[in-house]
């Protein structure tokens, strides 16, 4: 299942966004309970949910996208297979990059 650079790329980025998303929400939910941050008042609370929603629908898709890809790319070996849907359903956010670079953007 060989996918073109410019789409290879794009999934690429939108495997790194969950990772760059909960390091940003982790660091925003630090400043509000510290410092009295962005969302101290509540005001700006509809703009984080909607970006979370976001992130869970990238989340999801790239998940079905891998699996796909796992099942029809001739090059990953038979064996492999399991150990990586196993690995992609169990560490998904932290296992997306390293999928894609190994298998998706190498060629």
């Amino acid at each position: 299942m060989p996918l073109s650079r410019p789409m290879a790329l794009l999934v690429g980025v939108l495997s790194a966004w969950p990772i760059v998303y909960f390091i940003g929400f982790m660091a925003t939910m630090a400043m509000t309970f510290s410092t009295g941050g962005p969302f101290a008042d509540g005001g700006s609370f509809d703009l984080l949910f909607r970006v979370h929603l976001l992130t869970m629908l990238v989340s999801m898709a790239l998940l079905a996208f891998y699996v796909t890809h796992v099942f029809k790319s001739p090059r990953l070996p038979q064996d492999q297979r399991v150990m990586w849907l196993l690995v992609l359903f169990m560490g998904n956010m932290l296992a997306f990059p390293v999928y894609w670079y190994l298998h998706v953007w190498r060629r």
